[in-house]
């Protein structure tokens, strides 16, 4: 059984998370099943504005099945439902429109419900050799009107006693919201309107490596084992429906301006030691 809490607090966003999950081995520790729940409390508000004020509501329903299939491969199915209420967008970004003479930008207006369902397939296969293969599908559908999936394939590789090895390669797409548009043809348009690219129709590509060394220091008596960890992700980004408005300086036409599209390296370093 886990219990935890976290609260962050920034300048314009204050986020309350508790979370619980429950975990029971059956059928001689062949099948683990998990239950999981959080609930989380966000207050809103806005750095240019100090009377806005706003909340939102979120809560996550976990439920996870991990099962071996033979003594070479592991299975796990997980099922996930999320329900969000309140204030959804953000309250700096805009959305933009023009009817061909005229261009203007207003605030965007969410759905203030949301419901999402996830659902992933992960298994595992340890070959002769010590090292393993994996492979994940992940389906994700809202209501409101996004679908995504992505596909992640890795393998891992143990060098000697205390090197782990690992890479990895993931493809992710995404279908837009219903209520998205990069620019819609009037003020107004219709009920609700983003323009967060998030909400677009995008793919991504993910190639990532990590390596790690454990450690067991004989002369430090209080410290079990440690390991040091280092992990580089290179991801690529590319959008179908989102431009670009600061392509060749801004000077372009709305509507005329190429789709953005960006990378990203994650680079992260720690040191774990158990005691």
């Amino acid at each position: 059984m886990n219990l935890s809490y976290t609260k962050s607090d920034e300048s314009d966003y204050l986020a309350e998370t508790s979370s619980f999950s429950i975990s029971h081995d059956m059928f001689g520790d062949l099948t683990t099943v998990t239950l999981g729940y959080s609930v989380g409390n966000d207050d809103i508000s806005n750095n240019t504005d100090e009377t806005f004020q706003r909340s939102a509501k979120r809560q996550n329903f976990r439920l996870g099945l991990t099962q071996v299939l033979t003594k070479n491969s592991l299975l796990g199915v997980n099922l996930e439902t999320i329900t969000d209420e309140g204030f959804l967008s953000s309250p700096y970004r805009p959305y933009r429109f023009s009817d061909g003479t005229t261009f203007g930008k207003a605030p965007e207006n969410y759905p203030n419900t949301r419901t999402s369902n996830a659902l992933s397939f992960r298994l595992k296969y340890f070959l002769p050799y010590r090292a393993a293969l994996s492979g994940e599908y992940r389906y994700f559908h809202d209501t409101w009107g996004i679908s995504a999936s992505n596909v992640e394939i890795g393998y891992t590789h143990p060098l000697k006693a205390n090197w782990i090895f690992d890479i990895h390669y993931r493809y992710y797409t995404q279908k837009a919201a219903d209520f998205y548009s990069d620019l819609f043809s009037r003020e107004g348009e219709q009920n609700f309107l983003a323009r967060d690219k998030e909400l677009s129709t995008f793919q991504d590509h993910t190639f990532g490596i990590s390596v790690s060394y454990e450690f067991k220091p004989s002369s430090w008596q209080f410290i079990d084992t440690g390991s040091l960890n280092f992990s580089l992700d290179h991801i690529r980004f590319n959008y179908d429906d989102f431009r670009d408005e600061t392509a060749a300086g801004g000077t372009l036409a709305p509507g005329e301006e190429p789709f953005y599209s960006f990378t990203a390296n994650v680079i992260m370093a720690y040191l774990s030691i158990w005691y």
